[in-house]
């Protein structure tokens, strides 16, 4: 289940714990909440238990960014999690696209976003800092209309396999 998260300190403490702090800050951004009419955080549950969160940033009223910044017990659900995500991104919204920048050297999350259907659109080169080594940024994108074939696509499967 992902619905609205609003508790500071809950997202606070997920971006605390080193495992992920460690992968996701860089030389110019520290994890930490963003209080902004901009950025939202929609909370993930599974069977009632905290799995983690996402952060949506509207880049415009064309564009939603997504991070991910799900808890290690997530992964067997982080598909499902990432799912709902977006079916709640393109239904309260009018965004063409949902955007996912990703560090180079973080191919989980890479593999993760190509997994829910997003593509790879472009490299910003030496885009970001990361203990004083310069990285590539991987802009992955999802279009409205690739999310709409993907819904029919994962909805014939079910039919297929009924």
């Amino acid at each position: 289940m992902v619905e609205g998260l609003f508790d500071v300190e809950l997202i606070e403490s997920v971006y605390a714990i080193p495992s992920i702090r460690d992968r996701i800050q860089h030389d110019h951004w520290k994890p930490t909440y963003i209080a902004s009419p901009a950025v939202g955080y929609l909370g993930a549950w599974h069977e009632g238990e905290f799995c983690g969160f996402f952060m949506v940033r509207e880049k415009s009223r064309l564009d939603i960014e997504i991070h991910a910044c799900l808890l290690p017990r997530a992964t067997l659900y982080s598909r499902v999690l990432g799912v709902e995500v977006l079916e709640k991104v393109f239904n309260a919204s009018s965004a063409r696209r949902v955007s996912a920048p990703i560090i180079s050297d973080l191919v989980s999350a890479q593999n993760y976003v190509r997994k829910l259907g997003f593509r790879q659109e472009g490299v910003l080169r030496e885009a970001c800092m990361r203990n004083g080594r310069a990285l590539d940024v991987i802009l992955f994108g999802m279009t409205r209309t690739d999310y709409a074939e993907s819904i029919a696509c994962r909805s014939s499967e079910r039919q297929l396999a009924a």
